[in-house]
């Protein structure tokens, strides 16, 4: 290298120093223009904070003001809805009070028609025995034999007036002569010494009456036709007869006291003196 290049070469102070005052302010520029963009960028990223901020805010206030709304309204709807439940309960129960007192009114009512349809049937099931109890009577004497020194003897006929067939059961029958006098007494109790029961086993309809046979022991005692004729004695067919009653299902008596009057041997003038039917 030459000498000249050399010098050339050598650094120049003063013109270090001038230069490096030249770059200062350019340098100080260049830093606050960075530090007005900083400072600018800085303004805008806070704004922008804040209008999230604000936003957030005001979302957030909207959202506080909405739940609160629908907090107010889901208490308006509760208290609406548990009114209205009430009221709901409330009717019902007084419509259950009401079904109760009606089903309680129509609880009677039932019972006062089952008593009175109990009592109808129960008056129309007595009217029934009634209208339809059997009803026996003695009567059709044939084929009398009534002769001194002889036993009486007759036949007769069972009949049933009733509706409905009865079983005999048992029966007593007798024939005594009792004087004029003595007559009334005999009458009241006639069946003090009468024969005993004797069984039987029998049905008595209405359609057919059942024929029977007495004779009479002992014998007719001599002059017995005349106190008759004249009256001084009177002869009593009398008895008594049990029977079952299909309709009621219980057992009756038949009771009779029959007087008769022989004008002749062979003739009966018959007077019924008693004719009862009545249950046991």
């Amino acid at each position: 290298m030459s000498t000249e290049e050399r010098k050339h070469s050598r650094k120049n102070p003063d013109r270090d120093i001038a230069e490096k005052r030249d770059w200062q302010p350019r340098i100080a520029n260049i830093i606050a223009g960075l530090a007005t963009i900083i400072s600018l960028g800085l303004a805008i990223f806070t704004y922008r904070l804040y209008r999230i901020a604000a936003d957030d805010s005001k979302t957030a206030s909207n959202a506080a003001t909405t739940a609160q709304k629908t907090l107010d309204a889901t208490r308006n709807y509760d208290s609406i809805s548990l009114t209205k439940q009430q009221i709901t309960l409330d009717r019902a129960k007084e419509d259950a009070d009401k079904r109760e007192k009606s089903d309680g009114e129509n609880s009677a009512r039932q019972e006062r028609s089952v008593e009175s349809q109990i009592e109808f049937f129960k008056r129309a099931r007595e009217q029934f025995e009634i209208d339809n109890e059997p009803y026996l009577q003695i009567g059709g004497f044939s084929r009398i034999v009534l002769k001194d020194g002889e036993p009486a003897s007759f036949y007769y006929k069972i009949f049933n007036n009733g509706s409905h067939p009865v079983k005999a059961i048992k029966m007593q029958v007798e024939l005594d002569f009792i004087p004029i006098r003595d007559s009334s007494d005999f009458v009241t109790n006639p069946y003090k010494e009468i024969v005993p029961f004797f069984p039987m086993d029998e049905y008595f309809s209405k359609e057919t009456p059942t024929d029977k046979f007495y004779t009479g022991n002992p014998a007719l005692p001599s002059g017995m036709m005349e106190k008759l004729r004249v009256g001084r004695m009177i002869m009593f067919f009398f008895g008594r007869l049990e029977y079952f009653n299909y309709i009621n299902n219980k057992k009756r008596i038949y009771e009779f006291v029959i007087q008769f009057k022989a004008p002749n041997e062979s003739q009966l003038d018959v007077r019924n003196i008693r004719t009862i039917n009545k249950d046991e």
